[in-house]
């Protein structure tokens, strides 16, 4: 199973079933955009990202400047909701809902691959029961199929 930058890919609920979407041995991999794991991290990323969007913009607009782009950048309105973790967050969250063999496999400054391996038909630990909740885009492309097996 893929998911790639669905930021609320997975979520630990007490009172649902797990609809066991991967069978026992099946991959999880997710490419996500993550938090940097210090300040100079997060700041390295966004100075890079203001600079490919400045690029980006002025070859249609050759009187755009870096500032404007910039302000653009760091007032969006999504920047608030924007929550991310790190990848070492994200793992320690497989490991802790059953997965195995979990690892970052990939990270360029705040875009990573990570993801682990279903050893059972239960995703539990500690009594919590670990429920899935795709992106529509994954459900529309038909790379899942997000009703529960029997």
């Amino acid at each position: 199973m893929i998911s790639t930058t669905y930021k609320h890919w997975i979520f630990v609920d007490r009172d649902q079933n797990n609809p066991n979407l991967l069978s026992p041995g099946g991959i999880f991999l997710n490419l996500e955009h993550v938090a940097s794991c210090t300040p100079a991290g997060e700041q390295l990323f966004d100075e890079f990202f203001v600079d490919h969007l400045h690029g980006f913009h002025s070859r249609s607009d050759p009187d755009t400047t870096r500032d404007a782009i910039a302000d653009k950048y760091y007032r969006r309105p999504d920047k608030k909701e924007n929550i991310l973790a790190t990848v070492e967050e994200q793992c320690r969250w497989l490991r802790e809902i059953g997965f195995h063999d979990v690892d970052g496999f990939f990270k360029v400054f705040e875009l990573a691959l990570f993801g682990g391996r279903k050893t059972s038909n239960s995703l539990q630990s500690g009594g919590l029961t670990a429920s899935f909740d795709f992106c529509t885009e994954c459900e529309r492309s038909n790379i899942l199929n997000p009703s529960p097996r029997r």
